[in-house]
């Protein structure tokens, strides 16, 4: 078994390859590069985090000096998985924006998107900022080498996040890049589903003209019936009319879409409650009862 003779064994090798003399005029980097990658790994396996990282961090310097760009990126992909199991997320971020900075600096974007897109999921509860960001990154990079249906995929996942936090700014201008890149990939029945949760944000956002203006540009993608229940509910709001937007937000597709926008059609029918005859507030737990806005609500897109 490995053990920590070993890895400073290795520390000891890396050091005398980098170091210089009358007939050594340059350090050799890739011999001290795998010699700290193996320390690194005989670090991790005795339980010896911070040395591992250390080590992690000294190979990925040297693989950048002889510009072996990808075993640099593997080597801060490892400083960032040793962080995630410490709990260090500063760290474990900062290692990752290298690792992923060095993909695509090796021509790997995919595995940079792929990278960014398998933490921002680690982060969605830890910090729900840095994930919408950095799935707006994998949006960018998919969109970069033509991928748009992936593209697409991601922004939506930064949509979701930005619900969450209720930055609803950002949430419709990844919306709008999720439209884009259905449109540029040829997926109009989708591009008119984006539509419908730019819609539904810009309600939530208590801004009917907004979400009037981005249902009549693209209109023509969303399907017929689905657009007789957009018509419904701007009907309602220019008439002042609560009941027929209760009527419209109660159309079943929209229980179909993602959960979070779910959550805001649920809000709205709150809002827009309608009268009763005797002006008496419609109950709240009868809209519960009678729509079938659940927590199990199926994804959209």
């Amino acid at each position: 078994m490995a053990n920590i003779k070993e890895a400073n064994d290795c520390y000891s090798r890396a050091e005398k390859a980098l170091k210089t003399g009358l007939m050594k005029w340059t350090p050799d980097y890739e011999i001290a590069a795998n010699e700290y990658s193996n320390a690194a790994k005989i670090f991790r396996q005795v339980r010896i985090p911070e040395k591992a990282i250390e080590a992690n961090l000294k190979a990925a310097n040297c693989y950048e000096k002889s510009r072996s760009y990808f075993s640099a990126a593997k080597c801060y992909e490892q400083a960032g998985a040793i962080s995630k199991e410490m709990k260090e997320w500063d760290k474990m971020i900062g290692y990752y924006e290298k690792c992923c900075m060095y993909y695509r600096e090796h021509g790997v974007p995919d595995t940079a998107a792929l990278t960014f897109n398998k933490i921002a999921g680690v982060l969605e509860t830890i910090k729900p900022e840095k994930s919408a960001e950095w799935y707006g990154r994998c949006y960018d990079i998919t969109m970069n080498e033509d991928r748009y249906l992936q593209a697409a995929e991601y922004a939506n996942k930064a949509v979701r996040m930005y619900l969450k936090l209720k930055n609803y700014d950002e949430a419709i201008r990844l919306s709008d890049k999720a439209f884009e890149a259905y449109i540029t990939g040829g997926e109009e029945r989708s591009a008119g589903r984006q539509t419908v949760t730019t819609v539904i944000i810009q309600l939530a956002r208590d801004d009917s003209v907004a979400a009037q203006k981005a249902y009549m540009a693209n209109k023509t993608y969303i399907h017929q019936d689905e657009r007789y229940t957009l018509d419904q509910l701007f009907q309602g709001f220019d008439q002042f009319d609560n009941t027929t937007i209760n009527q419209a937000l109660k159309s079943p597709f929209l229980s179909s879409m993602d959960n979070e926008i779910v959550k805001i059609v649920r809000d709205l029918l709150l809002k827009y409650q309608p009268k009763t005859d005797t002006g008496d507030q419609y109950n709240p737990s009868n809209a519960n009862n009678d729509d079938d806005y659940d927590d199990e609500a199926g994804a959209v897109l």
